[in-house]
């Protein structure tokens, strides 16, 4: 049975995802021919009438799921000519799906059991590096050479980054690439990554995607090595656990800080507990804290809630502050025992 139309993309839409889709494969395929180098390439003052590699992402980024999945832009393009309406009848109940479940080729042959074919992938992706990760489809590709590379490769294609952190963390593609180098590197290897962002800690917090390489660094590295930007992002507490982004370095402190470092967020909630329980994104700052803080601070924080029994009830009325009350409820039951 053909699926309903109801919901599938416009004429207009299809177009637009195609031409973005193939503007894409156009700067892979001129990535890996080029003779420029990788820096060559991503230079983003570059003044010439071609469109520019950030201009080039936006597109793809527009057109594509937001995710990680591969697209490969041959399954979505028809030898470059129209779409009769006759033949996207046929073809828009599944559009959308060939986008997200199209296979990339240069994903295969970084996966390739001949020897000779991967090794030539690899060697690509390390010369087309910053082309590459500056791109939606092209930072999938290094991050599967990443997985699929030596650690001798691996340091190698890290090399790339070094004095570049931060242009990689206000990227909407190279952030993920960085993340990648975090989980898989010993920490030891990312120490300039730390380096580059001492003393912009607390902006970083703030940022959409400079957020996620922060949390990853106190995922994966240890403390004695993130303390120097921890200690940067607690001296502003208070407006982290409201902020957008910054709530969840707030809550990945709590979750793999030092009994210190959560004391000292524990303390800062404990000020203001019942104006942040009520806060729609506080509120899970609170909950977090009732989790994961040392025992005598979870004491704290309870009898700040509990010794008013207005207010508590006050509280479990309200649309974010129930959620606070059930941990603090939960917290209180497992003190008594």
């Amino acid at each position: 049975m053909r699926k309903k139309l109801a919901s599938a993309p416009s004429l207009e839409e299809v177009e637009e995802m195609k031409r973005a889709v193939k503007e894409t494969e156009e700067v892979c395929h001129m990535a890996r021919s080029s003779t420029e180098t990788p820096e060559m390439l991503s230079t983003p003052d570059e003044d010439d009438s071609s469109p520019s590699l950030a201009s080039v992402a936006t597109a793809a980024n527009a057109a594509e799921i937001d995710g990680q999945l591969p697209v490969c832009a041959e399954d979505v393009t028809n030898d470059g000519g129209s779409t009769s309406p006759s033949s996207l009848e046929r073809s828009t109940s599944e559009s959308s799906e060939s986008v997200e479940n199209s296979i990339d080729p240069y994903l295969l042959e970084l996966e390739d059991a001949d020897e000779e074919k991967r090794l030539h992938a690899l060697d690509w992706v390390t010369s087309s590096f910053w082309p590459l990760a500056l791109t939606k489809r092209g930072c999938r590709i290094v991050q599967k050479a990443i997985d699929v590379g030596t650690p001798a490769y691996q340091q190698q294609l890290l090399e790339h980054m070094h004095g570049r952190v931060r242009e990689a963390l206000n990227s909407p593609h190279t952030n993920y690439v960085l993340q990648k180098f975090i989980e898989t590197m010993p920490p030891e290897h990312m120490q300039f990554v730390v380096n580059e962002l001492k003393g912009d800690a607390l902006r970083v917090a703030k940022h959409r995607f400079g957020c996620r390489i922060l949390q990853r660094l106190i995922e994966h590295c240890p403390l004695w090595q993130t303390g120097p930007l921890i200690e940067e992002v607690l001296s502003d507490t208070a407006s982290l656990c409201r902020h957008q982004y910054g709530n969840f370095i707030i809550q990945h402190i709590l979750q793999h800080g030092s009994q210190e470092q959560r004391s000292a967020i524990a303390h800062v909630v404990h000020a203001d507990i019942i104006r942040l329980a009520k806060h729609r994104i506080a509120s899970h700052v609170v909950s977090c804290a009732m989790v994961h803080c040392p025992t005598e601070d979870v004491q704290m924080l309870t009898h700040a809630v509990c010794q008013d029994a207005g207010q508590l009830a006050d509280l479990s009325r309200r649309e974010y502050g129930s959620f606070v009350v059930r941990e603090v409820n939960r917290a209180a039951r497992m003190l008594r025992v």
